[in-house]
């Protein structure tokens, strides 16, 4: 397959870009999957990174990375909802992830991520980092070349993804976690309310205050 030139920036250089928008945090696979949540909920983060490091602190293995979807199947397993984030460690409910080296190129960084499903990638480096895709798409609204390439396309030839779900101003929270979990999405539209319900935004609300978790 032919690949535009303009997709063979190389990924060093999107990782310089997405530094500037968000960050990336690692925890180790023993530490509580609620390190994890606390980060995504407060942070700029696509996914938090879960790796061991050797006893020198230099060699790690990549184990994989908590999304916020991670987040939200682990909130509808048990009821007693904070004892069980604080006892289910993040190695467990991590899921795998692409991994690239900087020296990969943008094509190949959307080939592994459309392999693997999810909206990120792992970049090895001496300390491992994660690029989000809308890190990837904020640095190709900037290039020119890129955004040429884009504009030749239409939201019409775009394959068509999951179902637009809706979710009605009086459901509860679980049963929206419920629906994104069970329909495979990440966002809801709230009827008349002209607003998105994310799977980030739930997150933030959640372990933004101990009293919101007793909204599930």
């Amino acid at each position: 397959m032919n690949v535009p030139d303009a997709y063979r920036v190389s990924v060093d250089e999107i990782v310089s870009f997405s530094q500037g928008y968000e960050s990336t945090f690692i925890v180790s696979s023993g530490r509580p999957a609620l390190e994890a949540a606390a980060l995504l909920a407060s942070q700029e983060a696509a996914g938090v990174i879960v790796a061991d490091y050797g006893q020198s602190g230099e060699q790690y293995t990549l184990i994989g990375v908590v999304t916020a979807r991670e987040i939200l199947g682990l909130l509808v397993r048990d009821r007693d909802v904070w004892r069980h984030v604080m006892r289910v460690a993040s190695g467990e409910i991590s899921r795998p992830a692409p991994s690239l080296d900087r020296r990969d190129d943008l094509s190949g960084l959307f080939e592994r991520m459309s392999a693997y499903g999810v909206g990120l990638a792992l970049i090895n480096d001496v300390r491992p980092k994660a690029v989000g895709l809308s890190a990837v798409l904020r640095y190709m609204a900037v290039k020119k070349p890129l955004r040429s390439i884009l504009r030749n396309y239409l939201a019409s030839d775009i394959r068509s993804g999951p179902e637009v779900l809706s979710v009605r101003i009086d459901q509860t929270v679980l049963e929206s976690i419920h629906l994104m979990l069970n329909k495979g999405v990440r966002r809801l539209v709230v009827e008349d309310g002209r607003k998105i319900l994310s799977d980030k935004s739930i997150i933030r609300f959640l372990f933004g205050s101990i009293q919101n978790m007793d909204c599930l």
